[in-house]
């Protein structure tokens, strides 16, 4: 079951302007807290989550692939009961690089957990 919706293009630039950064070794996050936008609707009670892979990871599909990772890799974060509190709080972006393709969802699920739960 996904506990998470898309963010918004408006979102995305907000919270990279101004969200805090993290990094890891697989994964750069942005967090930043909830826009004041309206909170009506069936999506409310979902995370907002961007998953990016920049081109210069390579071509289409190994793009597509690490976002794919990122998303099982969140999706298995969620499991957490204090990184969904986390979530449901603010905008999140996770960021893929190089070394994503050579990590599975588990060891993204563990970075992505130690980097919410700072």
């Amino acid at each position: 079951m996904t506990r998470f919706t898309t963010l918004s293009s408006k979102g995305i630039t907000a919270t990279l302007q101004s969200g805090r950064r993290h990094r890891s070794r697989s994964l750069l996050a942005f967090v930043d807290a909830l826009s004041n936008e309206s909170s009506e609707g069936p999506d409310s009670l979902l995370a907002k989550i961007a998953f990016i892979a920049p081109k210069r990871l390579g071509n289409a599909v190994l793009r597509n692939r690490c976002k794919r990772l990122l998303r099982a890799g969140m999706t298995l974060a969620l499991e957490n009961a204090r990184v969904r509190v986390i979530c449901d709080n603010n905008n999140i972006i996770l960021m893929a690089n190089p070394k994503t393709v050579e990590a599975d969802s588990s060891q993204i699920a563990e970075e992505i957990i130690s980097i919410l739960e700072k």
